[in-house]
């Protein structure tokens, strides 16, 4: 295993390895978050990628089976390594330690794999998108600022022995709460760690919030997610969301992460650059709804594109830096938008490059290309 440049050659395999659980609907769930990833990068221009599914326990094909049906680094159907994903939301014991060996057990017994890992997914600012994707199916107001003012959130976890992994839950509900206006958002483990959900729910309704409800920061279905829901539900919690699963947001950071391990594929450093800056427009644009965020190049110029389905709020558009990724929002008089086509983009557009800018841009009818 080696830390290597990707080279123009071929095709760089994805393989996504997950935990794996004895619930059949865990390996189903990551069946289809593959295919949803398979389909986000194609719209990325990486169509037919190959991507490949791995499980540490529980589920067949195991991480080694599948590495060694992967081809040598000097097969001419190869860009370079392949790159492994892990499909864990933080660093612990299994991205830490187990992984990496089996990495590196599976390169010394096969002399021509090249393989490298990439980080985990969590924290990235997208999963705090689906998270709320979640929590907005369950019938949470999650676009009502008054309402998130008034509703406690219990971000509940699987849990971890690695204290490290639990202090990264703990930052990304109090990034969640100061960022998106929630009364609060109170970190919660199913096993390993306290406090429990329920806990976490009692505290929130004693501290006096109106509304309380769970979120569930899991990937797939199983053991833990049915106890998150069992505990946060019967300790009085309005809504419990579903886990993550196949969410677009979730997909999008499998390939960002995959596109972080191998920055140096020429059509991958393009989309890397995009990415980051689409992780910064979801970290500030508050107000603004990103569950359905796509990306691209605006023009030669390689202006950067961030578009938004903003729900009929007429009017709301938020703009990119494109030279140093800073976002902000532009204000759009109603007289510019053609109110016949209902086309948005192009009156943004207008106003957006006034001050040098690329529009992020939603409205009536969903988005509509320029």
């Amino acid at each position: 295993m080696r830390n290597s440049r990707l080279t123009p050659a071929g095709v760089t395999p994805l393989v996504a390895v997950a935990h794996g659980s004895r619930d059949p609907r865990a390996a189903a769930t990551v069946t289809e978050l593959l295919s949803v990833v398979r389909a986000r990068a194609a719209r990325r221009g990486m169509r037919g990628l190959d991507v490949r599914a791995a499980f540490l326990d529980h589920c067949a094909p195991s991480l080694p089976q599948v590495l060694g049906s992967l081809p040598a680094a000097s097969d001419p159907r190869t860009w370079g390594p392949a790159v492994v994903v892990p499909l864990l939301l933080t660093a612990a014991y299994h991205s830490k330690a187990d992984i990496p060996a089996q990495l590196a057990a599976a390169a010394a017994a096969r002399p021509g794999l090249d393989v490298v890992a990439a980080g985990t997914l969590g924290p990235h600012a997208l999963l705090l998108a689906a998270l709320e994707r979640r929590l907005r199916e369950a019938g949470v107001p999650v676009d009502d600022p008054r309402a998130r003012a008034a509703t406690g959130v219990v971000l509940a976890a699987a849990g971890s022995s690695d204290p490290a992994a639990n202090a990264t839950i703990a930052d990304l509900a109090a990034r969640w709460a100061r960022e998106r206006g929630w009364r609060a958002v109170l970190p919660a483990y199913a096993s390993a760690a306290g406090p429990r959900p329920g806990d976490a729910v009692r505290a929130l309704r004693d501290a006096g919030a109106d509304r309380v409800a769970g979120a569930t920061y899991l990937l797939a279905p199983g053991y833990f997610a049915d106890k998150i829901r069992d505990g946060a539900l019967g300790a009085g919690a309005a809504a419990v969301s579903a886990v993550l699963g196949a969410a677009p947001e979730v997909a999008d950071v499998v390939l960002d992460r995959y596109l972080a391990a191998a920055p140096n594929r020429s059509f991958l450093q393009a989309d890397l650059t995009r990415s980051r800056q689409r992780e910064e427009f979801v970290r500030v644009a508050d107000g603004v709804e990103v569950g359905d965020l796509t990306v691209g190049n605006l023009d030669q110029e390689d202006a950067f594109e961030a578009v938004a389905a903003v729900g009929g709020q007429r009017g709301r558009v938020v703009a990119v830096d494109h030279l140093d990724a800073h976002v902000r929002p532009v204000p759009v008089r109603v007289e510019e938008v053609d109110e016949e086509r209902g086309d948005l983009l192009r009156a943004y557009h207008r106003v957006a490059r006034r001050g040098g800018l690329a529009a992020a841009v939603g409205g009536p009818g969903g988005v509509r290309g320029e």
